[in-house]
């Protein structure tokens, strides 16, 4: 989950600068996936947490190399947000 302070754009920015993870829903395969969900706009009552949320599928890649593509999203994630 990621801080309030992050916009859903940022967020989906974060999951588009993934080299490793590609956008999509798992379905058992091997490779790593992610999705970005604005959880408040899917729901039809309050939901109680501030933040974005991106789920993740971890496939049979590397650890270090998706531990890598995370780091290196989250970083150019910090430098747009100004």
């Amino acid at each position: 989950m990621f801080k309030p302070d992050y916009t859903q754009a940022q967020i989906d920015g974060f999951c588009d600068r993934l080299k490793r993870f590609k956008l999509g829903y798992s379905w058992a395969g091997p490779m790593s996936l992610c999705v970005p969900y604005d959880v408040p706009a899917l729901r039809t009552t309050p939901w109680p947490y501030k933040g974005g949320l991106v789920r993740f599928s971890v496939g049979l890649e590397a650890v270090a190399d998706l531990q890598a593509d995370i780091a290196q999203g989250l970083k150019a994630m910090q430098y747009s947000k100004g």
